[in-house]
């Protein structure tokens, strides 16, 4: 792990600055931000270098985290020209940028002289900038707007970058010399009742953000907030990573959803309304795409969850690793792994490197999620579904269905439906729902096989979801009403049994469907309706 950290540091030992930097004066000056190598500088070298300085006592490794410090005040932005400390480019992108300074201010505390130390202690806390004049309206920013009164809402992914990094700043700086331990203290409960918030609606009960989880929740989660929950339950006494809460929930909905495909890995993407935000390509180099597993490890609750998650990065992440870390639109990075060499989460930015060093569960057996999370999992904050037949290879079923009607306004309501089935090389879409909500929680067996009652004003509709394999295919999913499949209809089959409309698919087989008077009969299966 330090050896991928090093080599973001500077492309090969991290024994010195980078020589590649971004030249941009503002945020949203052109793609540049996407093409510079692996080692080139970013904003999170200060706190790599922090790291370095933290595990070998050598204070060169501070120096040159201090050098990088000054570098940043001076104006140099990261790689991603939008994140930088003079100024950051909007108050979205200022929280995860003095996140990186406030690690950086932790890890050289005792390396660096008072003077300086007490001056980014001062920068930390009274921060106050005004952003770019181009690509964001949300230009003023100053650290009362990170931690009292956020922009936006917590459905909103500007909401968890202002909240988390801000709290992860003051808990840096809290009670040292120089800092006004009042204010800090206001600042800290102001972060504190923004976090319940985020986690009693942004977020749902099992993952699923307001905003989507693709580009949205990627965004929310991974630049500053994840790595607050790990940093307030060590330094601020707060553990929001209980088994009784929802937040280690943002982390583990990826091991209920992520597929593999080939040699790479997807999830089924759900965007708000008229949102296409990000795509189901599991990314992992950028900030707002990247660390799920390295900053995942430290948010769940117990070692049977990092059990799960482990196998999850084993058998379907690291396979795929040295040609996925090369692929995606605006992160075709060359990250030089060598045959058989893992990455463990360390692709482009140091800090993942900090994160994986700190949290990677060196030593614990991988344990298949099945045994630890079930077959499935329900957000009832947003009327979510997560089902699958197993974890195993490409060829595993999952069945997700999204019925909407979520705590916030029609904008950051994602629209309900469809029910997406991927599984034995298929993804089948089979249209809108419409914005609807569960009939009670879902009804599930020891094999996954799920029933959830669905209500959409007066209409009651229901979806089931059969692994038994007693239909004689390897999946049977049966929505009531007719469906809607965007893909090749031909995957759908429709009778009718009484009154009710049965839309049926099978994967891996097409058995015989015959109907005999309320009954629908598949091989030893039998659907009817109550």
């Amino acid at each position: 792990i330090l050896k991928r950290l090093r080599i973001t540091l500077n492309g090969t030992d991290g024994e010195s600055l980078p020589t590649a930097a971004n030249d941009s004066k503002a945020g949203y000056e052109g793609e540049s931000k996407f093409s510079f190598p692996v080692g080139a500088w970013t904003l999170w070298h200060m706190s790599g270098y922090g790291l370095l300085h933290v595990v070998t006592g050598d204070k060169k490794y501070a120096d040159l985290s201090r050098q990088c410090v000054e570098m940043a005040l001076a104006g140099q932005r990261d790689r991603d020209a939008r994140y930088g400390l003079n100024p950051p480019s909007s108050q979205i992108r200022s929280g995860p940028s003095l996140q990186a300074l406030a690690l950086a201010y932790d890890f050289c505390y005792d390396a660096w002289p008072e003077d300086f130390r007490r001056k980014i202690a001062l920068e930390i806390q009274n921060f106050d900038k005004i952003g770019d004049k181009q690509g964001s309206s949300h230009l003023k920013m100053n650290m009362a707007m990170l931690t009292v009164k956020p922009n936006m809402h917590p459905g909103s992914n500007h909401f968890g970058p202002q909240v988390g990094g801000g709290g992860m700043c003051m808990l840096a700086i809290m009670g040292d010399p120089g800092t006004d331990d009042a204010l800090v203290k206001k600042y800290l409960a102001g972060v504190h009742e923004h976090t319940v918030k985020a986690l009693r609606g942004g977020w749902g009960t099992h993952g699923f953000f307001a905003e989507g989880q693709g580009g949205p929740g990627g965004m929310a989660a991974n630049t500053a907030f994840v790595p607050y929950f790990q940093a307030m339950k060590v330094a601020g006494g707060v553990d929001y990573l209980s088994p009784r809460t929802n937040a280690r929930w943002i982390t583990l909905h990826w091991v209920m959803e992520l597929v593999k495909r080939g040699d790479d890995c997807f999830f089924p993407l759900r965007s708000r309304a008229g949102s296409s935000y990000g795509t189901d390509h599991f990314d992992r180099n950028d900030l707002s795409h990247g660390g799920q597993f390295a900053q995942g490890f430290g948010a769940v609750s117990t070692d049977d969850e990092r059990a799960a998650m482990l196998w999850v990065y084993q058998n379907f992440v690291e396979p795929g690793e040295a040609k996925a870390l090369q692929g995606g639109k605006k992160t075709a990075i060359d990250v030089k792994l060598g045959p058989g060499e893992k990455s463990y989460d360390v692709t482009v930015y140091p800090h993942r490197g900090v994160y994986s060093f700190i949290n990677w569960p060196i030593g614990l057996k991988p344990k298949n999620p099945v045994e630890v999370l079930g077959h499935c999992a329900f957000d009832s904050t947003h009327n979510y579904l997560m089902v699958r037949n197993r974890w195993q290879d490409e060829n595993d079923i999952l069945v997700t269905a999204h019925l909407g009607n979520g705590p916030f306004g029609s904008k950051y309501k994602s629209i309900g439906g469809p029910v997406q089935i991927w599984g034995l090389g298929k993804r089948i879409n089979l249209g809108q729902i419409g914005k609807s909500e569960a009939k009670g929680p879902p009804v599930t067996t020891v094999d996954g096989s799920t029933i959830l009652g669905i209500t959409k004003d007066t209409e009651v509709r229901s979806l089931g979801i059969d692994f038994s394999k007693a239909s004689g295919a390897e999946g049977l999913v049966v929505l009531t009403g007719a469906a809607n499949p965007k893909d090749d209809p031909k995957v759908v089959r429709t009778v009718t049994i009484g009154e009710t409309t049965l839309s049926i698919v099978t994967l891996g087989a097409e058995p015989e469907i015959k109907v005999e008077g309320d009954r629908a009969i598949i091989g030893d299966q039998t659907i009817s309706v109550r």
